[in-house]
């Protein structure tokens, strides 16, 4: 069996049905509220949604990070087969219902860090179809962290929460460890394989910043992280023109805040003082194990929507 987590609780489910199935519904903008901006007890945690196109910004187009031209035949059907599988099954507009209100946390980071936005985003959306499940291998989150690994990266772990689910602070962590692999292996193709399979495992094999993932084949490294690679692709380039593969990715304007709960709250007395749904709350604060069990100076994040906006 394994868990996921539906309104602070922990269900159980039998792990042979895709956890797609098991997504929230859609949010529903037409109910958006108006929450204080501006009180005391809350934190600001963005001034603005703008965010410079990665060419602007001196990062490498996807062509470039592709490396387009070095792509052997077998490779580049491969990609254009996951293409359309993911963008005919069903599969991302589920795990953009999770993540989409998010979305601007998680390209913030990479652009801070010289990374394409869009591939570390579709990073998220290929590891983590639903960010409270834990793997075989016991990694968990947006960006998959072992435990010994999230610590190492600041994260906290305890029976009140688990930071690897927290978007803010699980997508910094994944965008400082994945810029330490771009900066080892000056390839993003390479830092991606070293992320999932580990940096250890490629200098082991004589895997270094003089090849190309393309010029790798599976038995150099495991097949399941050689086919790894094209599907983030595949999914970075439906991101970059969802409408060009019939996909409506809605990506909301959200402002969103911090409130520090206080000794005596509840989720049910918080939302009245923020005027906000308690299942919003609940969905924007994965990182919490169980609403029930809120402690003094927990950070829980809120939102107030504008406009809704495309990717």
């Amino acid at each position: 069996m394994s868990y996921f987590r539906k309104l602070g609780k922990r269900v159980a489910v039998p792990t042979m049905i895709s956890l797609s199935l098991l997504s929230e519904p859609a949010f529903d903008k037409s109910a958006a509220y108006d929450a204080p901006k501006k009180a005391e007890m809350c934190e600001p945690l963005f001034e603005g949604m703008t965010y410079e196109a990665p060419e602007s910004a001196g990062i490498p187009s996807m062509e470039e990070c592709i490396n387009t031209n070095q792509v052997p035949q077998k490779d580049q059907e491969r990609i254009e087969k996951y293409e359309v599988r993911y963008s005919t099954n069903g599969y991302i507009e589920g795990v953009w219902k999770n993540i989409s209100h998010f979305a601007h946390i998680f390209e913030k980071e990479a652009l801070e860090k010289g990374i394409h936005p869009k591939i570390f985003l579709a990073k998220a959306i290929i590891e983590a179809e639903h960010p409270w499940q834990v793997s075989l291998k016991g990694a968990r989150g947006y960006y998959q962290f072992m435990e010994s690994t999230g610590r190492e990266y600041g994260l906290r772990m305890d029976k009140y929460v688990d930071e690897r689910c927290d978007p803010e602070k699980s997508s910094a962590a994944a965008a400082k460890k994945f810029k330490g692999q771009l900066d080892a292996f000056q390839d993003i193709l390479l830092a991606l394989l070293a992320y999932n399979w580990g940096e250890g495992n490629m200098e082991n094999n004589g895997i270094g910043k003089e090849k190309s993932f393309w010029d790798l084949s599976i038995g150099q490294i495991p097949e399941e992280s050689y086919y790894h690679i094209p599907k983030i692709l595949a999914v970075a380039k439906i991101l970059e023109n969802p409408q060009k593969y019939g996909l409506n990715l809605e990506k909301p304007s959200v402002n969103f805040a911090h409130y520090t709960v206080e000794k005596g709250d509840t989720i049910s007395k918080i939302s009245k003082k923020l005027n906000a749904d308690p299942e919003d709350i609940e969905r924007f604060n994965p990182q919490i194990r169980d609403m029930s069990n809120i402690r003094p100076g927990m950070k829980i994040r809120y939102a107030d929507y504008d406009t809704p906006g495309g990717i």
